[in-house]
Order: C-alpha cells, then structure tokens, then sequence
C-alpha cells in the first residue's frame, strides 16, 4: 500500500509543478509585474533612410529669388526716400512762391497812392460821419476847394465813370426821365445833360416819327453810360422800335460790330458821350456794312435831334 500510494503519489507531482509554473504568471495584486518583453528587433533593411539632397536647380532659383527680393527692397526704400526728398523740395517752393506773393503784394500795395480816406484815417478821422463833418468844416472855412485842388486821381477814367453812374446833372425840367436814386446836382436848364434846355418829350416824340416814317424800326446806340441807356429806353417807348445799347466802355470784335451794323437800320456812334476809342473803330470802320452816323452830342435831346435831321436830310 506505501508503495502503491508512494508510487501514485510521486506521479501526482509533475502537475502540480506544472500548475505552479503556469500560476506563477499571473499577476496578483501586491506582487511585482511581470517584466516587460524586450521589442521586437528589426532588420537592417527596415532602418531609417538618411534624406534625399536637394535639387541643385532648386536651390538656384531659391538664392535667385531672394536676391531678387533684397533688391526689390532696396528699390522700394529708395523710391520712399526719394518721396520724401520731393515732398520736402515740394514744400520749400510753396514756401517761396508764398513768399514771392505777398512780397508783390506789399509791393503793388506800396506803389498805389493811398485812397482819401486811408489819408483820413491817418490823420484820425473814422467813420463816415466824422469824415462827413470835416468836410463840412472845411466848406465853411473856405479849405474845400484848396483839398480838392491838392488831391491828384490815378485813375481819372475810373472816377469819371463813377460819377457817370451816381450822378445826374439835371435842370428843373418836369419833362426829363427819373434818375433813379442817384445824387442829383441842379443846375440851370441849359446845362441839363438830358435835354439841355429843350423839350425832351417832344423831340423824343419827333424821332419816334421821324424814324418810323423812314420805315425803321432797328435801332442801336454804341457809347453812353448804362444811365443814358435806361433813361433812352424810358423816353424812345414804342412797339414797332426796338432799341439795341451799347456801352461805350465794353470790348466789341470786329465781327460784332458788322452784325450789329447789319443788324439795324441805323446805328449811332454817340461820340459825346463814354466812349473808348477801340470800341468806336470797330464800328466806324466799317461804315459800308450798313447807316452809321457819328453824333458829337452830349446830351440825348441833342443826340436825337441830330439824329432825327440826318434822318429827314436822307
């Protein structure tokens, strides 16, 4: 029996060492892992490969593209710099011409004559009224006629003009045009400068029939001030007459001057009146185109009249 039992359990052994070999690799809890199996080897033939080299004409154009863009730099910070070199020269001019302005300026200035009342203002007159009382004050001591004698006018045309346009000469005729509110100097009849003395209504009425009788009805007036002109249009008022005006001082071609002459049936070169020389010959010189008549009168009574004979003379 021990030997039987000690043989069976001799055989019994083996698997319980195998079974404890095969426990031995699990892994509990508390005890060491299990170490870790080594990697796999590989080959030499799977190794890493060591980089392609680059290209060579690559590597060209890359160092050609970069050079390229240094010297687009360089171009581009020149061109700001030559920018603000023009800006700045830009600006110094301007500083000239500036200057060179208000240097012609002062100068224009300093050689016009000072007005009459900048030498009032001078002297410490201010405003028109305190001017308006020197000037009476002088009136009355005598002194005004001396002041004017002293002042020298630069531009005399200018001045004359001016009169022209804010002033009326005018007797106490009842028959004469309104003058507007211009300043008006009475004087004797004879020296009114729209009728002189005569009955202005009448002889406007005589031309209007006078010129309506020769069958004409276009009428044009080179000279005068735009004064005469509106009292002419006052007095000559009739439908079938149309009145063309020309102001002595306005500048008229030469091709003007024909359409206006045939244009009309009788043109008046008033040459009493404001009248530039220039504007006169473009008209006077060609006289043939059409009727032109040189009037010397002053006046428009006289004017007409003479008109209104050249007229009945034809």
């Amino acid at each position: 029996m021990s030997v039987t039992g000690g043989g069976s359990f001799g055989t019994s052994e083996r698997p319980n060492s195998n079974r404890a070999a095969r426990l031995s690799w699990w892994w509990f809890p508390g005890s060491p892992r299990q170490p870790a199996r080594n990697p796999p080897q590989t080959s030499s033939s799977s190794a890493k490969k060591p980089p392609p080299r680059p290209d060579p004409s690559l590597v060209m154009r890359l160092a050609e593209t970069r050079a390229a863009l240094e010297q687009a730099r360089g171009q581009l910070e020149a061109a700001e710099q030559a920018l603000l070199d023009a800006q700045e020269q830009n600006h110094l001019l301007s500083t000239k011409l500036e200057a060179a302005r208000m240097a012609a300026i002062e100068q224009a200035r300093g050689d016009a004559p000072p007005s009459l009342l900048q030498v009032f203002r001078d002297r410490g007159v201010w405003g028109e009224v305190e001017v308006r009382q020197l000037w009476t004050a002088l009136d009355e001591r005598g002194a005004l006629r001396e002041l004017l004698g002293a002042i020298t006018v630069a531009q005399s045309a200018d001045l004359l003009e001016w009169l022209n346009e804010h002033t009326a000469i005018l007797g106490d005729c009842p028959q004469c045009p309104d003058v507007g509110n211009r300043a008006v100097l009475r004087v004797p009849r004879s020296r009114c400068e729209i009728c002189a003395g005569s009955d202005i209504r009448r002889t406007g009425r005589k031309f209007v029939d006078g010129f309506l009788s020769r069958g004409f009805t276009r009428f044009t007036v080179v000279g005068g001030s735009p004064k005469y002109h509106r009292q002419l249009h006052e007095l000559i008022k009739h439908h079938r007459i149309r009145l063309r005006t020309v102001p002595g001082g306005s500048r008229r071609s030469r091709r003007q001057a024909r359409d206006d002459i045939r244009g009309s049936d009788l043109v008046v070169v008033w040459g009493g009146t404001q009248l530039s020389h220039s504007t006169s010959e473009q008209y006077t010189s060609q006289a043939d185109e059409g009727q032109v008549l040189v009037v010397p009168h002053r006046g428009i009574s006289g004017m007409l009249e003479a008109v209104t004979v050249a007229i009945n003379a034809v």
